[in-house]
């Protein structure tokens, strides 16, 4: 039998290294890459964050990674959230705390995803994202029909990035004869929404 090391590359940034937006806690960026493992691997990864975030900032500290989309909470190994000590200056290093993250294949980002992913600590965003909608809209059935379906778009904005929008009843639906209106959600990585 044939034991293969895993090598782990560590690269750190002090700006965002992607194009999404995020609410950084100041600890900077993280780019993590595991080559070799498998599914019965396992790693455990620390992230440091500034001893300048101090009580309920620090309380509330969130280890996030880049899906390529999105910036979304990490969850550590048989879905538990990452350990979070907040003792300062942690196993020689000058900071606030650190959150540790056990990856393998039942984490979130597995330990098989970890090709060169960004991480970062923030703090969460409390603001709701803004929803835009069509217009009323005006729709014309066809004769002797009762209904028509009518398209709409809805969109999100969000300070910390995009934002998930879904309408009841959907794009496209046949609506009845009469006003109806559709109910619209936006939710960012966060979970706070605005209902419009």
């Amino acid at each position: 039998m044939t034991i293969t090391a895993i090598a782990v590359t560590v690269a750190t940034f002090t700006e965002n290294p992607t194009s999404s937006k995020i609410i950084d806690a100041g600890g900077g960026y993280v780019d993590l890459k595991v080559q070799g493992a498998d599914a019965n691997d396992s790693a455990t990864a620390s992230f440091y964050y500034p001893s300048s975030l101090t009580g309920a900032a620090e309380n509330s500290v969130t280890l996030l990674y880049f899906t390529g989309t999105i910036w979304a909470p990490v969850i550590s190994s048989v879905g538990v959230a990452p350990a979070k000590d907040t003792t300062d200056n942690l196993d020689g290093t000058v900071s606030g705390g650190r959150s540790t993250a056990t990856f393998d294949n039942t984490s979130t980002p597995k330990i098989t995803e970890l090709t060169g992913t960004q991480f970062t600590i923030a703090t969460p965003d409390t603001i709701p994202p803004v929803i835009h909608c069509s217009a009323n809209i005006v729709a014309s059935t066809e004769p002797g029909q009762c209904s028509a379906a009518v398209s709409f778009a809805a969109t999100a904005t969000d300070n910390s990035g995009a934002a998930n929008v879904a309408c009841n009843p959907v794009s496209g639906f046949r609506f009845a004869k009469g006003i109806t209106t559709v109910a619209c959600t936006a939710t960012h990585w966060f979970g706070k929404s605005s209902r419009l």
